[in-house]
């Protein structure tokens, strides 16, 4: 099965210190906000189920302010991108920041989905409705110092979230996911995150430390059939641009 574009961005604010990203695969609690936008490109050297490379690109942008009321997360993605073109989906993410370093979210991943065309589905991972809830936790005062926080992701959803039994059955099904992400470098995490399907496990790096640059290199599906995705964005302000 196909994997949506790694989740590479959790744009919490803008500055000389951003953090790097708290999950492989799954959706978190956290979201862009009014300003927030980014660009993407994920590839992986195999699918799931078939043994030739495929890609994705996407755009995202955000609208309100998760603080005071409602942040809403829109992104349009292109699937196949390595071999075929044509063929995506756009998902969205209503999310609402909490006290104490947490936010939650509830989305619909591939809400609106455009074939290519011999009429082949988007994607085989369908419309993937999902909530989720997020929390970080300083370990270190700064976030300058190695080990300086600790970001847990916890979820259910349909979808792309059910057991791959369920998937191959074409039965409705509500799974749960989970992430957790450790700040090791002031500009890199070392993330473990279970998709519902199966376990990841890979680094969020910021390379260039005040530039909103984040990448992503994970192992996929580890307890099966082991396979190598990245992700790769890059983000920016529209603050007086987008309302």
């Amino acid at each position: 099965y196909r994997l949506p574009l790694p989740p590479t961005v959790e744009i919490l604010a803008w500055g000389p210190n951003l953090a790097p990203g708290v999950t492989v695969a799954s959706p978190s609690g956290f979201g862009a906000a009014r300003g927030d936008a980014f660009v993407g490109a994920g590839f992986q050297h195999r699918t799931r189920t078939f043994t030739r490379p495929d890609g994705a690109v996407a755009v995202g942008v955000g609208f309100g302010d998760p603080q005071d009321r409602v942040g809403v997360e829109v992104v349009a993605t292109s699937f196949g991108t390595v071999r075929t073109c044509c063929r995506g989906g756009v998902s969205l993410k209503a999310h609402r920041l909490l006290p104490g370093n947490a936010s939650v979210a509830m989305g619909l991943e591939n809400a609106l989905l455009w074939n290519d065309k011999d009429h082949r589905p988007a994607t085989d991972s369908g419309r993937s409705p999902y909530v989720a809830a997020s929390k970080l936790f300083l370990l270190r005062d700064g976030g300058v110092h190695p080990f300086s926080s600790l970001t847990l992701t916890v979820g259910a959803g349909s979808g792309r979230f059910r057991r791959e039994r369920d998937v191959v059955e074409d039965r409705f099904a509500v799974n749960a996911f989970a992430a957790a992400g450790v700040r090791v470098l002031p500009t890199g995490s070392i993330v473990v995150d279970w998709t519902g399907q199966d376990l990841a496990a890979g680094l969020s790096l910021v390379p260039w430390g005040g530039r909103p640059l984040f990448v992503t290199p994970a192992v996929a599906d580890l307890t099966t059939r082991p396979r190598f995705i990245v992700g790769a964005a890059y983000g920016f302000n529209t603050a007086g641009i987008i309302p």
